[in-house]
């Protein structure tokens, strides 16, 4: 690890902290999640001796990034509790002590909050779909019956000019474009 690393994280931290501000919540995920990545690929590489001080500090920002994350990915009506954009900027200290190479003091209390450090990204882009259950029988049997039932539901949706998708919340005064395929 060297001071340029720890420059590099303090203006990916800016960036992040920029769209952060912007209210643009899934680039802000995406670069926090990158600065992440970029703290584990450190950590990972044995630069860092187990005991070094400025490994625990990368381990303490690694978990204050994911706090942040968790927090911009809750939505409304659903608090969960994470940390403010105001907390991530405090980690401008410890790149800096880190730059430095000087003794830094974590400046966030981390102590009321349980993240792991399992993993090296929130999966921001994960894009899951439901597969309805299969029917007993031979594993291509069941398969053809449940792509058919799939196909019927969607049909059967899309008949009344329905979507497949939850129904769009919507205000008066507001202009909304649809678009049927």
């Amino acid at each position: 690890m060297t001071s340029s690393d720890a420059r590099r994280w303090k203006h990916m931290r800016d960036g992040a902290l920029e769209v952060d501000s912007w209210g643009q919540t899934i680039e802000a995920i995406e670069a926090y999640d990158a600065l992440i990545s970029e703290l584990h690929a450190c950590l990972r590489s044995g630069d860092l001796p187990n005991a070094s001080p400025h490994r625990k500090l990368m381990e303490r920002c690694i978990m204050s990034l994911r706090l942040r994350i968790r927090e911009l990915k809750s939505t409304a009506g659903v608090s969960v509790r994470g940390l403010d954009s105001r907390d991530i900027r405090k980690l401008g200290s410890v790149f800096a002590g880190i730059e430095s190479n000087e003794p830094v003091e974590f400046p966030i209390d981390l102590s009321s909050f349980d993240v792991s450090m399992e993993g090296s990204s929130s999966h921001v882009t994960q894009f899951e779909l439901e597969d309805e259950p299969e029917e007993q029988g031979s594993s291509s049997g069941g398969r053809a019956a449940a792509g058919a039932s799939s196909k019927a539901s969607i049909s059967s949706n899309a008949e009344g000019g329905g979507s497949l998708g939850p129904a769009p919340s919507r205000s008066p005064g507001h202009s909304y474009l649809v678009i049927d395929l």
